[in-house]
């Protein structure tokens, strides 16, 4: 695999913000460049983030090439035109020189663009405090990356699911990014779920964040507001009782409450949890009621509800328990 090749898979917004780095380290910009970048900066909230993490970019790798005995790997031609091309080019040419990391790993790299990764395993709740004093609490099976700069405080969520109890700071918003979607907060309270594909989930505990896509008009979520976004990208919000909530948030003591879900949404919630997962393929079995109050780290007293309630039995077949009605 070529070094451009493996390179294009990195975020867009990263990579023009690379390109008007590598223009900006040959002096000031002409007038209409300027201007150009002020517009491009000011287009979206992501892009301020962006430069300034290609800015810590450029002198990390300047400095370690100069420990290196090298040339600036940002050094740019003298015509001052900067293509995709030399983007690419300049961002693999760095790693590779300096001898830490290849384009098919790109771990460094991505750690120095997307700051510090956090994770939880199966079945494990992760507290994190960041350096601003705000809190994440990670659900099972969740990853984010932290990224904090003077200007900006970002977190990038891959998968799962994450609480977060934002400190105050009227001079940075807090961002939560989703693929294209972001959601942005001052000081408040939220949680935001990622579970599958490009379906997302926000509910507001504390004070007002707002979500942001380029395909869509900005949406302001109040606390006590949950929005959901399905794979088509289309936003749907509504209005959530505390009660509600707090059921949704159990998950912090280690339960899990059901309140009417069905078996099959029931055992998609159970299994998020587990490593043996459960299993109904019966539709009309799927589509029982659920109400219970259940451990996160308990699923045979889960299973052993079902057959109280429901009167299954449950069959074992390697990692799978598959829960039927008797034969």
């Amino acid at each position: 695999m070529s070094a451009a090749g493996s390179a294009t898979d990195l975020n867009t917004i990263d990579l023009e913000a690379l390109r008007w780095v590598l223009l900006l380290e040959r002096g000031p910009l002409p007038a209409d460049q300027q201007r150009q970048l002020s517009a491009w900066i000011t287009s979206d909230v992501r892009h301020r983030g962006a430069l300034i993490r290609a800015q810590a970019a450029s002198l990390r790798l300047n400095r370690l090439s100069a420990l290196a005995g090298g040339r600036s790997v940002f050094e740019t031609p003298a015509h001052g035109h900067v293509s995709r091309r030399r983007v690419l080019a300049v961002a693999a040419s760095a790693a590779g020189a300096l001898g830490l990391l290849t384009w098919e790993s790109r771990e460094w790299l991505e750690d120095l663009w997307s700051g510090t990764r956090y994770s939880s395993g199966i079945g494990e709740m992760r507290k994190v405090v960041l350096p601003d004093g705000s809190v994440m609490t990670l659900n099972t099976q969740s990853e984010v990356r932290a990224h904090y700069t003077r200007h900006s405080r970002e977190i990038h969520l891959a998968k799962g699911e994450v609480l977060f109890d934002v400190a105050h700071d009227a001079t940075r918003e807090f961002v939560v990014r989703i693929d294209s979607w972001s959601v942005v907060a001052v000081g408040t309270a939220f949680d935001v779920r990622r579970l599958s594909g490009s379906a997302l989930d926000v509910a507001v505990t504390e004070g007002v964040v707002q979500m942001l896509t380029p395909a869509q008009p900005r949406q302001r979520l109040a606390a006590l507001q949950q929005a959901t976004v399905e794979g088509a990208g289309q936003i749907a919000v509504r209005q959530v009782s505390d009660a509600e909530l707090q059921r949704r948030l159990a998950w912090r003591t280690g339960l899990i409450v059901f309140d009417g879900e069905t078996l099959r949404q029931a055992l998609s919630e159970m299994n998020r949890y587990s490593r043996q997962q459960l299993a109904v393929e019966d539709p009309e079995l799927a589509e029982s009621r659920i109400v219970g109050v259940f451990s996160t780290s308990d699923a045979k007293t889960f299973v052993q509800g079902m057959r109280s309630t429901l009167g299954v039995e449950a069959v074992e077949s390697g990692n799978t328990v598959l829960l039927r009605r008797p034969r």
